[in-house]
């Protein structure tokens, strides 16, 4: 299923000045494998103005592999431009809030596009921006990227639904938050988007990862991969 989300332009929670523009973003084929750890693994990782957004008590990281199908730059007068660019992406993220806006914050982002990965450096305050080489099918999904990180997911896809708490937790979040740096020496970002209330994005199937073989949060976040446990 395709789905369309618009990101309005984010901007400095200490200025609230716009510091990159709005985006709209055309995904397809979207896979989650959850994660999920003591939430003081993470805690001090995210910027004061953020707080961990927890899941039945435990901290979750998300690795969603999908396909952006058509990714549009905001232009003045609400004049949306084609990139002309597509790419596969696994994206990895947490969950924080920011007062009373419950949203995500983007830790990495895995290109196969290099103008999408050198876009995405260029916009994206702190996020961890890289080509790297990415596969997936119906079994698993693999990506490679600088000094061996590696991400590597066997899977089955089953037929029974995804619980449907999970979805309302993961899915429907108005807000998405950046931030370029660890902890208090970060500066922190959001902006809402449009879309996500979608009620057709709330479904799923179960997937059940059979083999997991990674060091891609210890690489590049400092967190203990043997820490970590598959979610649901």
């Amino acid at each position: 299923t395709m789905k369309t989300f618009m990101y309005t332009a984010m901007a400095a929670l200490a200025t609230s000045a716009a510091a990159m523009p709005g985006i709209r973003e055309t995904d397809s084929d979207l896979l989650y494998v959850n994660l999920l750890v003591d939430p003081a693994v993470i805690e001090d990782y995210l910027n004061p103005a953020f707080t961990l957004d927890t899941y039945n008590g435990k901290a979750m990281v998300s690795v969603m592999a999908l396909h952006i199908d058509k990714l549009e730059m905001q232009l003045p007068f609400d004049i949306w431009m084609p990139t002309g660019s597509s790419s596969y992406l696994a994206k990895t993220v947490t969950y924080a809030k920011h007062g009373d806006e419950v949203g995500y914050i983007i830790l990495s982002m895995d290109f196969t596009s290099l103008t999408e990965s050198l876009g995405c450096s260029a916009t994206q305050p702190g996020v961890i921006c890289e080509h790297s080489k990415y596969s997936r099918d119906d079994t698993n999904v693999y990506v490679s990227a600088s000094n061996d990180v590696h991400f590597n997911a066997t899977y089955t896809i089953g037929t029974e639904d995804a619980d449907a708490d999970l979805l309302e937790w993961v899915i429907p979040r108005a807000y998405k938050f950046l931030q370029d740096g660890v902890g208090e020496d970060s500066t922190a970002y959001h902006g809402a988007q449009d879309g996500k209330d979608d009620p057709s994005l709330v479904q799923g199937v179960k997937v059940d990862v059979t083999d997991l073989d990674t060091n891609m949060l210890s690489e590049r976040f400092g967190w203990d991969d043997a820490s970590w446990e598959l979610g649901p």
